[in-house]
């Protein structure tokens, strides 16, 4: 039976001190039978002997003995709870580890638990760091793995013993995953769906991404596994599954210390600071109480959904700021998109074009909130696709456009602009593992952001096959402005991305794990704080990448990290193989040119650095060298290199025909043996290449 679920949060302003929270035994007189350990039944007398009468005027059968009835007793029932300390996303800071410990050895819980990003480099320094905090509390503690986590030195140097897990405590069962990839492989699905089946117990869920899909009514970036929806459906098959704590997308950082997603009636709940937790079993009921140090605007980025709503008003004492949340929620739904009318071509005119160009279109932005004329256009394509048409003028937008269907092409005519004011995406175009997207474009869209927000990817697209990201213009990006994760057959290319604030930049084309036969090729990129163009695969294996004929200025100025190249090859928990490095222009890099970056036992194979030009840079502190290679057995060829300001080539083994000159220091230095180094040509620091 799906349990009933009262979810009471306790908001404590940031200045208020987390105070204890006892819980009472609640009494209430029940039957219970007779078998109850509690209680001591009265005997019921033998059956008479069958030449016995009964005596009684009518004689009962002699196979019906005569009971004696037992009094109905009354007893007390004890509500089981449980407690726990919950925090996540330490990344290695022992200050705010030790706040967490004292609190909880004040309050005493039954556990305490990480919800992982435990360290963050990570090296075993800093788990021992951690661990001569995390060992003073006093009652049992768990660990999950994060994405920064690292699994042989998280088992080495922790007491973690197993990756995912379970356990009871009183009358509950609380289960452990390990998500750290973004996703729940396969035999840990196993596992969980066996674990489910035995447990008949109210079960608690901890993860480090968030498992649920939170795209809500503030549609904010909670983004979850690529499986999600498989393990959504074993808990909800299964009925147990009462909340699922997660953490990864440090929503305190940009919203609050925790939010909620309600679905198919179980709690999924986010954080980023620690949280105590108090769960309580009465019968068919459960009751959750929290208390955690949530600002002033905890409640800005929480979604609540209908079931919940009406308690949540009676039970906290931020009513204002819930009942805003419920008339926005009511807002959404009288305001719905259109219904999908098949459409090929759906025309949005924004608010300052001609009349005529309104009169003609399908839908008419009015300047604010345009996002929303935007996705009623997707919506209105039919389930073929086809064709989002951007007129004129200028568009201003303050949340995401969602893609989620395939053969979707979106586009402006010249002269047209969208001003982008929000700190996530704006084109947001996912398929699943599943239900891969195909044929989508992005195309000729003039893109603002204030460069006082931090966006991250301004365009994702992820699990797409036969895709094109055509001629845009990125202006002011934030982080990372072309994001393609698990891509299969992508061209990115003819794109301006420019950062007038490039010290808080990401990667202006980030291409991550699992894409094969992408092709980046003439674009421009000017100003970053890292990489111009990153290849980054952390799980999964990149195949078949060409770089080619890009125009670099200007980044990782000001860096001190190995992979801040212009374009850098970083493979930190899967493997690249097959890159083609071919023509690009770099200008002032501050830290390398073209980098690779590997660890965990990752490698990166396969790669081919031809006829690039390199002027310029390497004035950071960390600055190596234009081409860094690192031993690796790397093709660079016919290279031109002038004024870098510390090494030319570095590291290299196959090493032919470049031409080096004005270096700061060695223009070739630390050539591997056994492989080819000809016919260079080095200028003023010559070693003999």
């Amino acid at each position: 039976m799906k349990r009933i679920l009262i979810i009471m949060v306790l908001v404590l302003a940031l200045v208020i001190p987390i105070f204890s929270c006892t819980q009472t035994p609640i009494s209430i007189p029940a039957p219970i039978p007779a078998t109850s350990p509690d209680t001591t039944p009265t005997p019921t007398p033998s059956p008479l002997p069958e030449e016995t009468p009964a005596p009684t005027p009518a004689p009962l059968p002699e196979t019906t003995p005569v009971p004696t009835p037992a009094p109905a007793p009354t007893t007390t029932i004890t509500e089981s709870t449980v407690t726990f300390g919950i925090i996540s996303d330490l990344h290695a800071n022992a200050a705010r580890l030790q706040e967490f410990v004292d609190d909880m050895n004040a309050w005493v819980p039954e556990f305490v638990i990480d919800c992982g990003d435990y360290a963050t480099t990570p090296t075993p320094e800093e788990y021992v760091k951690l661990e001569a905090v995390f060992t003073q509390v006093m009652m049992p503690r768990y660990y999950v793995i994060g994405n920064h986590d690292e699994a042989t030195l998280f088992l080495d140097n922790t007491e973690a013993s197993e990756l995912y897990y379970s356990f009871d405590i009183a009358d509950f069962h609380f289960i452990v995953l390990d998500d750290s990839h973004n996703f729940v492989e396969a035999s840990q699905v196993s596992w969980l769906t066996e674990d489910l089946r035995a447990s008949q117990k109210p079960t608690i869920v901890f993860a480090h991404r968030p498992l649920a899909p939170f795209y809500n009514t503030w549609k904010y970036e909670g983004q979850a596994i690529n499986n999600s929806d498989e393990i959504i459906a074993l808990f909800d098959d299964d009925g147990d599954v009462v909340a699922t704590f997660t953490g990864h997308n440090h929503v305190s950082d940009k919203l609050s210390d925790g939010w909620i997603e309600v679905v198919n009636g179980t709690a999924h709940f986010n954080l980023r600071e620690y949280l105590k937790v108090s769960f309580s079993l009465l019968g068919e009921t459960i009751s959750i109480e929290i208390e955690g140090n949530i600002p002033k605007y905890s409640y800005t980025g929480l979604w609540i959904s209908d079931n919940i709503a009406n308690s949540l008003v009676s039970e906290t004492d931020d009513e204002t700021k819930i009942q805003q949340a419920i008339d926005m929620l009511n807002k959404e739904a009288s305001t719905a998109h259109p219904a999908a009318t098949g459409n090929l071509l759906v025309r949005v005119a924004a608010y300052n074009v001609p009349d005529r160009i309104k009169a003609e279109a399908d839908l008419v932005s009015d300047g604010v909130k345009d996002e929303e004329e935007m996705q009623a256009a997707i919506d209105m394509l039919g389930e073929g696709g086809g064709t989002v048409l951007l007129e004129g003028g200028d568009f201003y937008a303050s949340d995401r456009v969602f893609i989620r269907k395939s053969n979707v092409k979106i586009t402006m005519t010249h002269g047209g602009s969208i001003r982008y004011s929000r700190n996530n995406y704006f084109l947001d175009i996912r398929g699943t593992k599943d239900a891969r997207l195909t044929n989508i474009e992005i195309s000729n869209l003039k893109i603002y952001l204030n460069p006082s927000d931090s966006s991250s990817e301004l365009l994702l697209l992820e699990s797409a096959d036969n895709s094109r990201i055509l001629n845009n213009t990125i202006i002011n990006r934030g982080d990372e402005g072309i994001d393609v994760a698990g891509g299969r057959n992508i061209l990115i290319q003819g794109n301006i991305l420019i950062n007038t604030v490039p010290g808080t930049s990401g990667a202006a084309i980030n291409i991550q794990n699992n894409n094969e036969d992408i092709i980046v090729s003439g674009n421009i990129i000017d100003g970053s704080a890292k990489a111009g163009i990153q290849l980054e695969c952390i799980v999964g294996t990149a195949k078949r990448i060409s770089i080619v004929n890009n125009i670099i200025k200007n980044t990782g100025l000001l860096g001190s990290h190995a992979s801040l190249g212009a374009i850098a090859l970083s493979a930190t928990g899967g493997n690249i193989e097959g890159v083609l490095i071919e023509g690009n222009i770099i200008y002032n890099a501050g830290v390398a040119g073209i980098t690779p970056y590997v660890k965990n036992e990752a490698t990166i194979t396969g790669v081919s650095i031809v006829g690039n030009h390199i002027t310029g840079g390497g004035t950071a502190p960390s600055a190596s060298a234009a081409i860094r290679v690192d031993g690796y057995d790397w093709w660079v060829q016919g290279n031109y290199i002038d004024g870098f300001g510390k090494y030319g080539i570095s590291g290299g083994k196959y090493v032919i025909g470049n031409f080096i000159k004005n270096t700061g220091s060695l223009g070739l230095v630390g050539m591997a043996e056994g492989g080819l180094i000809t016919d260079n040509v080095v200028i003023e620091r010559d070693n003999g290449g």
